[in-house]
């Protein structure tokens, strides 16, 4: 599959691609196949979304690389997706890139998204995580944020199901 799409024109076929980039990440390649990696340089906000979401079970600094480059992306809507792609691939490069888009972003889905990656995806430094919930939870302009940081302080500290301790410890590090 990835080979007969290598030569695809992401921009011809952009979002007639969905299927394809699905397909491509539902193999869990060992590398980011091309047209993964162009289509998350689309013109397409949406196209860039899809790309992004493909990679949640590709566990290559590549990869990671994108979708951390993802998180800064003019679009909310490819901000959101790889928001979703660091809770499932849970690198090590990907709690500074959520922290940034909780402090920073300009819209409050995207912040509220990244408060709750963040005590679901990355429990196990649950100090940094409770300071930063505390300060989001008082002093964030939206009310929806700050209710979702309000909320999800209750979580740090508690393992999500069927985890175990040494989890962090196995996650990709990326510098």
């Amino acid at each position: 599959v990835q080979r007969s799409l290598a030569g695809v024109d992401v921009e011809k076929y952009g979002r007639n691609l969905s299927v394809a980039l699905a397909v491509l990440g539902n193999f869990g390649p060992t590398e980011v196949p091309d047209l993964v990696a162009k289509a998350a340089k689309s013109d397409d906000p949406w196209v860039r979304s899809e790309a992004l979401a493909s990679l949640t079970r590709v566990q290559t600094e590549e990869a990671v690389q994108l979708v951390i480059k993802g998180t800064q992306d003019s679009d909310e809507t490819v901000r959101l997706s790889a928001i979703r792609t660091l809770g499932e691939q849970n690198p090590k490069g990907g709690m500074d890139a959520l922290r940034e888009l909780v402090l920073k972003d300009p819209s409050e889905n995207v912040r509220s998204l990244a408060v709750s990656t963040l005590v679901n995806s990355y429990w196990g430094d649950d100090e940094a995580v409770a300071a930063l919930l505390q300060e989001v939870a008082q002093n964030d302009t939206s009310e929806q944020v700050r209710a979702t940081a309000a909320a999800m302080a209750e979580h740090v500290g508690t393992r999500p199901w069927g985890t175990s301790d040494d989890t962090n410890e196995n996650r990709l590090s990326v510098p």
